[in-house]
């Protein structure tokens, strides 16, 4: 490529709204227009990897889509003559830009409609036999086996409904629900700590503390707040192995509202009962909580804040790092978090299954 040709590319893509990469056929940074990517960019990042760019010969020019910190996002390579490739990759997760089209929305909501009536309308059959079951004269290690029958049915209805709630709060971050209002951390904390406590239970010798300061005011959505600080216990559970006690706090500092959710050992790790069930991937290369990533990442979006991770004794946390809002005007403070439903399998139990020591029955 020319002096004169590479001028010519930086022109063209200097004010692109996207990240465009200018790299040699050894895939090293030639140029770049300075917006911002997922990861981080330097002259001796190993963009081959970081791309996910698995052929040894030069690749095609072509749509592409790479994992970074468990998100998925897409990017597109034109192929220069097998010598340069310019790379146009988008900072915006790939589910989000899909359902930013709204034909492809539709269509997801459809289908995660359908999902959820038939999932619920599983439970229902699993109380009706509860039921049942009942009624009859059977012994006792018939009734201990139809019963963890039950739960088995029960624990696959989580799984599916646990994608189900990931998909559509993605989905809540393009309508009115993702509107901020001014929220109560404090109020939310306790409400949040008071559910999880109740699915949870004692598993594995796990407990929950709380630690909140009153009257934290921000401006988000108190719902989707919720909602992440869930995905956020979840990935901790995830990634932690031994008996945890998880510690919930909010706190002001110079007008900047903190959220902190973190987790360190207690005592001797006891043997950990196998779950009743377990999902499997088909594509085992797909990080499981992708779209939890992509939740972290619309949330920070959409309300200008800042989400850290962090290591402690081997066991990651996070902090939530939000304005303070303005209530001098006594402004009424919503504590709205996710709605409590009559059906059987809330966000709170299916996202909180595989970690707790809840069964239905």
């Amino acid at each position: 490529m020319s002096d004169e040709l590479l001028g010519f590319f930086k022109e063209a893509y200097q004010n692109d709204s996207v990240c465009v990469l200018i790299l040699d056929s050894r895939f090293s940074l030639v140029w770049h227009n300075g917006k911002p990517a997922p990861f981080t960019i330097q002259s001796d990042t190993d963009f081959k990897a970081e791309l996910n760019i698995m052929s040894e010969e030069m690749p095609d020019s072509g749509d592409y889509s790479y994992y970074h910190d468990g998100i998925l996002y897409e990017y597109h390579l034109n192929n220069v003559s097998d010598k340069y490739f310019i790379i146009s990759c988008s900072y915006e997760p790939a589910l989000i830009r899909f359902i930013g089209n709204s034909d492809s929305r539709k269509t997801l909501e459809n289908i995660l409609s359908s999902r959820f009536v038939n999932t619920q309308g599983i439970a229902a059959a699993a109380a009706s036999l509860n039921d049942k079951f009942e009624e009859l004269d059977i012994t006792e290690n018939s009734e201990k086996e139809l019963y963890q029958q039950l739960n088995i049915i029960m624990g696959h209805c989580s799984h599916i409904l646990k994608e189900h709630y990931i998909f559509n709060e993605v989905l809540l971050y393009q309508n009115e629900e993702s509107e901020p209002e001014t929220t109560d951390c404090a109020m939310l904390i306790e409400d949040f700590v008071k559910q999880c406590k109740y699915v949870i239970g004692s598993k594995n010798g796990s407990h929950i503390i709380c630690h909140a300061e009153p009257d934290l005011p921000v401006n988000v959505s108190g719902k989707r707040l919720h909602f992440l600080m869930l995905c956020l216990l979840v990935e901790i559970f995830r990634n932690s192995s031994e008996v945890l006690r998880i510690v919930i706090n909010g706190e002001e500092n110079n007008g900047i509202i903190t959220i902190g959710i973190s987790a360190s050992p207690v005592g001797e790790t006891p043997d950990i009962p196998p779950l009743l069930s377990r999902s499997t991937p088909i594509h085992k290369d797909s990080p499981e909580f992708a779209n939890c990533g992509t939740i972290l990442e619309a949330f920070q979006n959409k309300y200008s804040c800042k989400i850290s991770k962090y290591t402690f004794l081997g066991n990651i946390g996070y902090r939530i790092c939000l304005p303070a809002a303005d209530i001098s005007q006594g402004i009424h403070l919503s504590s709205n978090g996710i709605c409590r439903t009559d059906y059987m399998i809330s966000p709170y139990h299916a996202m909180l299954f595989d970690i707790s020591d809840f069964r239905y029955y």
